[in-house]
């Protein structure tokens, strides 16, 4: 009956519901050959470069904020210390975080010309980035953010304790619970990708 329903028999006696292969393919990991977590939104991704910060996603927002600050600095006007002025708050505005309005050069000294803004926009660029996906993904951080209060943060840390309790659980006892790990964003180790639902019967008399 087991065998119709799809199982299939372990040596032990065990029936276990084979899994359909899940990850990335063999020709895709040759081709993209390291693994890595963005610096930024902390999700993980595989690229050519041995050390690479950022994933695809995240270069491609940064590359079009840089744009569109490109056409501000290129758009300046005469160089004078009004307009000066007047570009680098068209730059800080594009740079302003929409959630709480921190500013990424906030507090330092500011460019005094539209050459030192292009020195110093790249960095700049990072930093916002980096802030504004501390909002949207606070919870894949280890450490609480400013912009999340304590009662959200907490409730954070109590869920992912009950997964990591069921982690713990499923390792000890793997014959009898499974638990799907996938999204409760703790790391899988090669016997837990590898493992399988496996169903126990007592013994036939």
């Amino acid at each position: 009956m087991w065998e119709s329903l799809g199982y299939q028999l372990l040596p032990t006696g065990d029936w276990y519901e084979p899994e359909e292969p899940t990850g990335p393919s063999l020709a895709f990991m040759r081709r993209y050959p390291h693994g890595h977590v963005c610096k930024a939104c902390l999700d993980h991704f595989r690229s050519t470069e041995y050390h690479d910060a950022f994933c695809q996603s995240c270069r491609s927002i940064m590359e079009l904020t840089r744009k569109e600050i490109e056409l501000v600095l290129d758009a300046a006007g005469n160089g004078s210390e009004e307009a000066n002025w007047k570009v680098l708050r068209k730059v800080q505005a594009i740079l302003e975080c929409p959630r709480c309005f921190w500013n990424a050069n906030e507090g330092r000294t500011e460019p005094a010309d539209v050459d030192l803004i292009r020195k110093y926009v790249g960095d700049w660029i990072v930093a916002a980035h980096l802030h504004w996906m501390r909002h949207n993904f606070w919870n894949r951080f280890s450490t609480k953010p400013r912009c999340v209060s304590t009662e959200d943060w907490n409730a954070e840390v109590e869920t992912k304790k009950v997964f990591l309790d069921l982690h713990n659980y499923g390792k000890k006892n793997p014959n009898i619970i499974e638990i799907t790990y996938s999204e409760t964003g703790i790391p899988l180790c090669a016997e837990q990708k590898r493992s399988k639902y496996v169903l126990q019967f007592p013994p036939s008399r």
